[in-house]
């Protein structure tokens, strides 16, 4: 989780200078919106005048529109929550599968869909298999690497292929 805090913040970390760039922006929009509206309130009033306030009024909105949303972004980055509220929310969740059986294979066969596994025969290493199914998974945990140099067998970060899990058209 620590790393998908941190791969956040690195996309996020741009929002500021994002910000900065917008306000000034719909302050320009908005002062040409004030002379607009001067203009045509000393009764010089044409078409031009009234499509320009028009777009000018359009661009003051969806300039406000991005703001609230970089603003948004801004408050509400993502927090890596403590390994202990994860521990105890996952703790129960084998007697709570098994406490109904047929309900809970239900609702897992519609989370995960058809589950089918896919032989992988690699020229160095063991055999192994990849399970593929509607959920697109990624390893978010490195697992530490045998200190004698013994093969471990198989895990996600050993074996995960782009171009086999995402095949393209």
């Amino acid at each position: 989780m620590k790393k998908v805090e941190d791969e956040i913040k690195k996309l996020c970390s741009n929002v500021p200078g994002k910000i900065r760039t917008k306000e000034a922006e719909l302050a320009k929009e908005e002062r040409r919106l004030t002379n607009f509206i001067e203009f045509i309130a000393e009764g010089r009033k044409s078409n031009a005048l009234i499509k320009a306030l028009e777009e000018t009024e359009r661009r003051v909105n969806s300039l406000q529109v991005e703001l609230n949303g970089l603003h948004n972004t801004r408050d509400k980055i993502f927090k890596a929550p403590r390994i202990e509220w994860i521990e105890a929310k996952l703790e129960n969740v084998k007697a709570l599968l098994e406490k109904n059986l047929a309900q809970s294979s239900v609702a897992l066969r519609e989370l995960l869909g058809p589950v089918t596994l896919q032989a992988v025969y690699p020229e160095i290493g063991k055999p192994y298999y990849i399970a593929h199914s509607s959920i697109d998974t990624k390893a978010l945990i490195e697992m530490p690497s045998s200190k004698d140099g013994a093969e471990d067998g198989s895990t996600t970060l050993r074996w995960w292929r782009w171009r086999e899990l995402n095949p393209r058209p």
